[in-house]
């Protein structure tokens, strides 16, 4: 995946070769020395307005190759509660193409039998170009991503083996499983098909054509934030295709964000050590994407950040040991706006085949409501940071 990523920058950095730099303050796109007192760091703002994107960010490029016949069956899958283990949820239930990929507004995600998740579900859009899916990167390809979810208990609940039971037993799903991939339906072909539906679910935006030569794309007040996000720094962590997705960083590299957040530390807070145990991994999470951010709140892996405003004045203070002023902020949301696709991915026409009565059984190993504890249980705390699972495995829906 690191390999694919260097790949789309190596790509993309030749298609704007000869693009027009940004003059840059102080630092550039490195965080500022974390010794400097607040009011010593650069505030103000060159008067040069960027007339296209520039290196470390880069247009989104093309899409891979993928078969319109795993594509169209992985859109059906996507949208099938057959996937789970009563029949209610699907993949759209945390990633909803209607609200940015994500399942916004909630905190966190909302699993089988209203069971509440640890963390914040991130977008299902460009997910193609992460560097690895999840928050913590422990999927190293969208069929890995695929994989987890179905058989979390706090999740879809399920088992592949009753998931593919139930495949199996629609005439439709094993006639077009046996054109597309020439076999039976499997786990591995099932994952395969709802991967490759994922990786068609790309949204260029503005800002992409603004990179692409036309300048009018951004408003005078969208390219005064883009100058000042690559000014202070924004671009040494949300960089490439995705303004974001190609690294992993530690919550508050310069502040503490926890201290500030209050409340006591959960599982989830660990960030990619849960994957690697290395203590230099505490607290690291994947970048998030920025595109189509203006549609995904609330923000961070937590849910704290309730507005797109809130998130960039607490980044700029904990990532970069910044203080944004209204003005810098509210500009800056204006260039992030612009990141928004221009035609969002809808919902394929082709529909799932329907679930049926006799379908709606939760299988034998998914764990029943009264075997579970409260401690087992998300439950948000008094300030809304969801308390720390005690036993149950950490959900794998969010790439």
């Amino acid at each position: 995946m690191r390999h694919k990523a260097n790949s789309v920058l190596s790509s993309a950095s030749a298609f704007i070769s000869g693009a027009l730099a940004v003059s840059l303050i102080g630092v550039g796109c490195q965080p500022p020395d974390p010794r400097l007192p607040a009011e010593r760091l650069p505030q103000k703002i060159t008067s040069t307005l960027p007339t296209t994107v520039s290196l470390p960010l880069v247009v989104l490029p093309a899409g891979p190759t993928t078969d319109p016949k795993k594509v169209a069956l992985g859109g059906q899958l996507y949208f099938d509660g057959r996937l789970s283990g009563d029949g209610t949820i699907t993949c759209a239930t945390c990633h909803a193409l209607e609200t940015g990929g994500t399942d916004s507004p909630l905190l966190t995600s909302a699993g089988i039998r209203s069971q509440m998740g640890p963390i914040n579900s991130p977008t299902v859009f460009n997910s193609h170009f992460n560097i690895a899916q999840f928050w913590d990167g422990r999927a190293a390809t969208l069929e890995e991503q695929v994989n987890g979810p179905v058989e979390n208990p706090l999740e879809m609940g399920a088992t592949w083996a009753d998931v593919i039971a139930r495949l199996q037993a629609v005439p439709a799903y094993v006639t077009a499983f046996q054109d597309a991939y020439g076999e039976e339906i499997t786990k591995e072909n099932t994952a395969h098909a709802i991967a490759e539906y994922e990786r068609t679910l790309l949204t260029p935006s503005r800002f992409d054509r603004f990179g692409a030569g036309d300048v009018a794309a951004l408003t005078t007040e969208e390219r005064a934030g883009l100058q000042i996000f690559m000014t202070i720094g924004c671009t040494s962590c949300h960089a490439g295709p995705l303004l974001g997705g190609q690294s992993f960083e530690k919550m508050g590299s310069v502040r503490d964000y926890f201290n500030h957040r209050i409340g006591e530390l959960t599982n989830a807070d660990l960030g990619r050590f849960n994957f690697t145990q290395l203590p230099a991994d505490k607290h690291k999470f994947k970048v998030p994407t920025l595109r189509n951010v203006a549609l995904t709140a609330p923000y961070f892996h937590d849910g704290y950040a309730k507005t797109l405003e809130d998130a960039v004045k607490l980044m700029a203070n904990h990532q970069l040991g910044r203080t944004l002023s209204n003005a810098d902020t509210a500009q800056i949301v204006a260039f992030l706006n612009s990141l928004t696709g221009e035609n969002l991915p809808t919902k394929p026409a082709l529909a799932p085949p329907r679930v049926t009565a006799a379908e709606l059984v939760v299988p034998a190993e998914v764990i029943p409501d009264d075997s579970l504890s409260p401690e087992d249980i998300e439950a948000p705390a008094a300030d809304g940071v969801p308390a720390a699972p005690a036993t149950t495995p950490a959900p794998a829906s969010a790439p």
